[in-house]
């Protein structure tokens, strides 16, 4: 049992890299790199659907 949530919250902490914020994606967007920005995005969004930030983002440059 001990292995089996070892391995979920090793999974939890590689879903949520520390590169992979808000802050980030915009520095992806400002050098051109809107796809990866987006990839950040919706990653934080399955995370925390409610993230307003990752959301406007998100909106802003996927064009809807």
């Amino acid at each position: 049992a001990s292995e089996a949530s070892g391995l979920a919250r090793a999974e939890r902490i590689e879903e949520l890299s520390i590169f992979e914020t808000c802050t980030m994606a915009e520095v992806y967007a400002q050098q051109g790199e809107t796809k990866t920005a987006l990839q950040i995005l919706r990653k934080i969004l399955r995370h925390d659907p409610a993230h307003e930030r990752a959301r406007r983002l998100e909106a802003k440059w996927s064009g809807s």
